[in-house]
């Protein structure tokens, strides 16, 4: 399998835009991009036809990746939203490439969200990896910083953002004020390199991409202190690119959620990652395997508060749970049944790996070497 990835990794790239000008007419730029989107989806099938290889859903509506477009397009500093629990499977280097390639005084800057489930060890460790690869980051909260806006609105507490920002040390969770003041400060660094990339009014512009679910639009939502983005626990809910005023001098554009093209190991282990919906699942027990797999037999008891049968004396006796087990106990706890008393492993598979994706079961992955 790794050869076979390493042989096609330079074909897991973003659907660049073809080259166009203001001359061009309406539909010659629409068969242009036709075309060069027709050419790199074939470049995808020839991958897909390694039986070896499992590549993410990625997103094949030509529509979406317009909107992708025009947001890189736009933006004078372009932000990934990341699931800080494992934020290499969710980083596209190549879309950071493809945002230099457009202009190279525009910047990119990884959004780790979902921070405040990780331990500062583990912040530090992943700050290191990204420090010594001169990767741009900043450890992020939306759910923390959602709930700090409501009772800020409560309490009417003014705090000098731009002072806090500029003391958080590079392990620390921003909060939405530090947040607008980095993005305001970076992109404007951006537009000052390239002055042609300022808007008219002279705001600056950020983009926030990102694959669905993991947390861009409450994100956005946190930043702007009102519901402006349907927040959804199905995947993929923003249809249209949208911009958002952040105050006289900063422009939010937020990009429909979208699937880079990426290796994986398996559909269970997208399932896993929240980025195929888990109400449409058919076989949990591969997924719920990879639960089994990661969570501790002790934390599996504690959270749901049910003994799981002990391994055979001829088994390692420490081992981690087996699917089968796990979906029965499970089943027996909430006395979950289909016809003629069976376990509903479905029911109880769903809530499981629910429980998984929002960090209630917590599994967070550390770089190369981390213990």
């Amino acid at each position: 399998r790794a050869d076979a990835e390493a042989l096609h990794s330079d074909s897991l790239k973003v659907p660049r835009r073809p080259p166009w000008t203001k001359d061009m007419s309406v539909d010659q730029l629409d068969r242009n991009e036709k075309a060069a989107f027709l050419e790199w989806r074939r470049a995808l099938a020839a991958v897909e036809e390694d039986e070896r290889l499992t590549l993410t859903p990625f997103e094949k509506n030509l529509e979406i990746w317009r909107q992708l477009w025009r947001v890189c397009e736009r933006s004078d500093i372009v932000v990934q939203v990341v699931d800080a629990r494992d934020p290499l499977f969710y980083r596209c280097p190549d879309l950071e490439t493809y945002v230099t390639e457009i202009d190279a005084a525009k910047r990119t800057l990884l959004l780790l969200n979902k921070a405040d489930l990780l331990s500062p060890d583990l912040r530090r460790a992943w700050c290191d990896y990204f420090d010594e690869r001169s990767i741009g980051y900043l450890w992020w909260s939306a759910k923390t910083a959602t709930e700090a806006v409501d009772a800020e609105a409560a309490r009417m507490k003014k705090r000098r953002a731009a002072e806090e920002a500029e003391r958080a040390a590079a392990e620390d969770i921003l909060s939405r004020e530090q947040l607008l003041e980095v993005l305001e400060r970076r992109a404007e660094e951006a537009a000052g390199e390239g002055a042609r990339l300022r808007r008219r009014d002279g705001r600056v512009c950020v983009g926030m991409v990102g694959y669905p679910n993991v947390g861009k639009s409450s994100t956005v939502n946190a930043l702007v202190a009102a519901k402006k983005t349907g927040v959804s626990a199905t995947p993929g809910k923003t249809k249209h690119f949208q911009t958002l005023e952040l105050g006289t001098g900063l422009l939010l554009a937020d990009c429909p959620g979208l699937v880079f093209p990426s290796f994986t190991a398996s559909r269970a282990e997208l399932v896993c990652n929240g980025v195929l919906p888990i109400d449409r699942l058919t076989d949990v027990r591969e997924p719920v395997g990879i639960v089994a797999s990661r969570i501790s037999r002790r934390l599996l008891e504690a959270t749901y508060h049910f003994k799981l049968p002990l391994p055979a004396l001829h088994e390692d006796q420490s081992r981690n749970a087996t699917a089968g087990e796990l979906l029965r106990a499970y089943c027996a706890a909430r006395r979950l049944t289909v016809q003629q008393g069976r376990p509903d492993e479905q029911r109880a598979g769903r809530a499981i790996l629910k429980d998984f994706i929002n960090g209630k079961l917590l599994h967070c992955v550390g770089p190369d070497g981390y213990t």
